[in-house]
């Protein structure tokens, strides 16, 4: 067996400068392809270690709750090809660390009142990666909210809000399902988790949110559908959190034919020269969440420079959960969000510029 075991790994190659730990590293490479059991595996690693001959790497992070509190005794384990590799618990402050040998494991955090998490983590030799985690509440929680449209604010009926398991999952499998009733409301019952809600109507472009479901709480999750547009029209959707309760929208620039414009709530709408409207502010929100909303025609030969204002006397940018999608015809091209780490000013920076037609 030593025998084969070292031809395997020689022929996973070396060069003439080869490092201890490349052996190592081969060696046990060599070792799972010839499906050694983990107690052999770790005999090879003992022998290695005894010879101070390493390939390791740390993991280390708080695990706190959705509040920010450290979770004390959580179990932290990493799992390679479905094999307990290391394992540990938080301290009273959420921390943990564990060194490992360089590979791609499976980390699982478990914790008495909360939902498994289990997320992928590479260590890689002489390095330490941070890795925090969020556990939620286990149970049953309700999300429910109302879907309006973002240039009328008018409440959508028949909208179809369906669910699938993870962030970010556009394309996965339906596992609930729901629609909105006259005055635009639904509501769901779900284990705790994280999904991704896809909320969809005729002639309207769909849209998806990443929504963190708790156990016993409940999620209010609110969403605004752009109407499709024609190919030369983008339209931008500013929503928000509860606080401050008034951000404004300012699209500002030249058209393609030299007319300086600045379209924002005293100035609703802007034209060229020839009387062709330029840009259009359709929604213009006051009392917390959005939408606000401003539809205008991209010139090729025009600049258009779009910002977020905080008009509020209170309340900070960073802190507001602000988000600005970019459409195109029936297409999602843009999706901003301010720096929660940036100073709280009362402008955020160009969430996007066009020259030429092209958003960047």
């Amino acid at each position: 067996t030593l025998a084969r075991l070292w031809y395997k790994s020689m022929s996973m190659g070396y060069d003439a400068n080869a490092e201890f730990y490349t052996v190592r590293r081969n060696v046990l490479k060599a070792a799972k392809k010839m499906n050694l059991s983990s107690s052999e595996i770790q005999i090879i690693k003992r022998a290695f270690d005894e010879e101070e001959i390493y390939d390791k790497g740390t993991v280390t992070g708080t695990v706190t709750n959705v509040e920010g509190n450290a979770v004390r005794g959580a179990e932290v384990s990493a799992y390679l090809g479905g094999e307990q590799i290391g394992q540990t618990t938080t301290g009273s402050d959420g921390t943990y660390t564990l060194e490992l040998d360089s590979d791609t494991y499976v980390l699982h955090v478990n914790a008495t009142g909360y939902v498994e998490y289990t997320a992928s983590q590479e260590i890689t030799r002489n390095t330490t990666s941070v890795h925090d985690v969020v556990l939620v509440k286990a149970g049953n929680g309700l999300v429910s909210g109302t879907v309006v449209s973002a240039t009328s604010g008018q409440a959508l009926s028949g909208v179809q809000v369906n669910v699938r398991s993870g962030y970010s999952n556009k394309d996965g499998m339906v596992i609930a399902n729901t629609s909105t009733d006259d005055s635009g409301t639904y509501s769901l019952e779900l284990e705790a988790g994280y999904y991704t809600f896809e909320m969809s109507l005729e002639n309207y472009t769909s849209s998806y949110t990443d929504v963190l479901v708790q156990g016993g709480e409940t999620a209010a999750i609110n969403g605004s559908l752009s109407p499709v547009l024609s190919g030369d029209s983008y339209r931008v959707v500013l929503t928000w959190g509860s606080s401050p309760s008034d951000l404004d929208s300012h699209l500002a620039g030249t058209a393609g034919d030299g007319t300086s414009f600045h379209v924002y709530y005293s100035n609703k709408s802007a034209y060229d020269a020839s009387g062709a409207e330029i840009a259009n502010l359709d929604l213009d929100d006051t009392t917390s969440y959005g939408p606000e909303t401003i539809t205008f025609k991209a010139d090729t030969d025009g600049s258009y420079n779009y910002y977020v204002y905080r008009y509020s006397s209170s309340g900070s940018l960073p802190a507001s959960g602000a988000n600005v999608k970019v459409y195109n015809g029936d297409n999602l091209i843009g999706d901003y969000n301010p720096d929660p780490t940036a100073s709280a000013d009362n402008r955020h920076p160009n969430a996007f510029e066009t020259h030429h037609g092209s958003p960047t």
